[in-house]
């Protein structure tokens, strides 16, 4: 599927802030985590994410964009296997590499956990249980060793666990706009090379 990449933060937050119309359908992981549009998900993981990792601000943002590609697709009935690679591609230019390989590993990451841990898919619904095969189900021997090799691996778990505590009905986390700044910054380490950058802010 083509996708046509973000080139500005300012059109980057119009799609983010479009998430509010948007609910999350699948990957919902035990029970009461219902009731989420697409922003208030992002910005939730954005915030786990931050609690895990408070310096690393590339991991934050793909956080806060891991579902980009929801947004970014036709709206229909749950999620495409293809939202992780859509949304990848898409954030990518704007946002660097690292963020992309993130977003990109996102779904991969459940795979991989599912093939490691029978409790992980037991504590899904049934929405997350059929999305997981959607997408290729638990991984097998060689796309472990695969994902292992990934130098984002261990980062691309952290997201995803960072996904799985985002979807809190109701939950207070900072808005989109107090990540304008993150954002920014993390475009400009992009355009700079890449490097990580040291978050320096107060949240």
């Amino acid at each position: 599927m083509a996708t046509t990449p973000l080139r500005s933060v300012t059109q980057l937050v119009a799609v983010l802030t479009d998430g509010h119309r948007r609910p999350v359908v699948e990957d919902v992981v035990g029970p009461g985590r219902r009731g989420v549009d697409v922003l208030s998900h992002s910005l939730q993981a954005a915030h786990e994410a931050y609690l895990m990792r408070p310096d690393d601000e590339a991991l934050q943002v793909a956080a806060l964009v891991h579902d980009i590609g929801l947004l970014l697709e036709t709206p229909g009935t749950g999620q495409s296997p293809d939202h992780a690679s859509v949304g990848a591609s898409a954030v990518g230019p704007l946002l660097g590499g690292r963020v992309e390989r993130l977003v990109a590993l996102h779904v991969d990451a459940r795979r991989y956990l599912a093939a490691l841990d029978h409790l992980f898919v037991e504590a899904m619904t049934g929405d997350a249980r059929r999305a997981l095969d959607q997408r290729g189900g638990p991984m097998s021997p060689s796309e472990l060793i695969r994902f292992e090799r990934s130098a984002d691996h261990r980062d691309a778990l952290l997201l995803a666990a960072a996904d799985d505590l985002a979807h809190v009905p109701g939950r207070q986390v900072p808005s989109l706009m107090a990540w304008l700044p993150i954002i920014v910054g993390v475009v400009a380490t992009a355009a700079e090379g890449d490097h990580p950058a040291e978050n320096t802010s107060a949240r």
